[in-house]
């Protein structure tokens, strides 16, 4: 059975290889730039030269891929039928259990993440951004990796089922996208990029920025 995932070659390839394994990689990422959904962005920088920043590795989607394709679904049929998209805040991976099977996205915030802190020297406060920027990425990730381990479950229940027994069962989706909180990226423009990063490795379908003052936060 021959396998979808890309493999690496033994040898280095030709000059004329490399150089139409580019070519594919920048059509790509150029038909990716050019969907819809982004046609309010302006970019400031080349498919090209993205597609020369990837290194040599086949570049494979994240599962945040697949999540925020899902929320922007979600949200352009909400628009369409002028409807709200329903959501409340998760601190750890029992509400987003709990959530699943009512609220259509799963909300990660920053006062969520400060106030039961996993990460550092679980100093717990108040939501003034202060916390190490892996702070919110870190509780993304255990509630993305729940929402796997329960998705897997479920997914086993139901195929150990009869089709006449898996009609009769409530089908629970876990696999709702996450949004969540950056605040105001924590540090300039590198250190940003670094967090939207973190984030999508993390497992988050999107996230919002503040543009705030530093040190303006009310306790």
């Amino acid at each position: 059975m021959s396998s979808a995932v890309p493999t690496l070659p033994l040898h280095p390839p030709s000059v004329d290889e490399e150089t139409a394994l580019f070519k594919q990689r920048t059509a790509e990422m150029e038909e990716f730039f050019n969907q819809p959904r982004f046609q309010s962005i302006k970019r400031t920088y080349s498919a090209e030269a993205v597609a020369s920043k990837q290194g040599s590795m086949p570049v494979l989607p994240l599962p945040s891929t697949v999540l925020s394709d899902k929320l922007h679904a979600l949200f352009s049929k909400a628009a369409k039928e002028g409807k709200p998209i329903h959501t409340m805040g998760a601190i750890d991976p029992v509400q987003m259990t709990q959530m699943a099977r009512h609220q259509e996205v799963v909300y990660v915030s920053g006062w969520a993440a400060s106030s039961v802190l996993t990460t550092g020297n679980n100093e717990v406060g108040p939501d003034l951004g202060d916390y190490p920027y892996t702070t919110v990425p870190n509780q993304v990730h255990r509630i993305f990796r729940a929402q796997q381990l329960h998705d897997k479950k479920h997914y086993d229940e139901r195929m150990a089922a009869t089709p006449e027994q898996r009609s009769k069962m409530e089908y629970v989706d876990y696999l709702r996208p996450i949004i969540a909180d950056a605040d105001t990226g924590h540090g300039g423009l590198s250190a940003v990029m670094k967090l939207v990063k973190l984030f999508a490795e993390s497992g988050t379908s999107a996230i919002h920025l503040e543009d705030q003052l530093h040190g303006g936060k009310k306790v």
